[in-house]
């Protein structure tokens, strides 16, 4: 399981700009996306989409503090259906939005 684990890992920091979805990497894995829920919260206590989430959480933090992409670019370089629902997630996961957390970085 610290195997399928660790490939997962792997996985998601090849590909967190392509998908933020379960089950892309249950499919990638070769697994259900049951079996790799199971053990991402057997080996680390948090969801596959927990840690999915706060990768790209953390991934979006850095790209708006040290590049000088857009919103816009950053939405469509991660495959957000909207700069709208870019700003919406980016909120849910950080608490504020991404201009108010560049502001804030300033």
């Amino acid at each position: 399981k610290r195997e399928l684990f660790k490939k997962f890992i792997e996985k998601l920091v090849e590909s967190y700009s392509v998908s933020r979805e379960v089950l892309f990497y249950a499919n990638e894995l070769g697994v259900s996306c049951g079996y790799l829920n199971e053990v991402c919260n057997e080996v680390s206590s948090h969801s596959a989409k927990e840690i999915i989430d706060s990768a790209v959480a953390a991934r979006l933090k850095y790209e708006l503090s040290y590049t000088g992409k857009t919103i816009q670019e950053l939405s469509d370089e991660y495959n957000f259906p909207s700069q709208s629902y870019f700003s919406r997630y980016y909120k849910r996961m950080t608490g504020m939005s991404p201009s108010e957390f560049r502001k804030k970085r300033q």
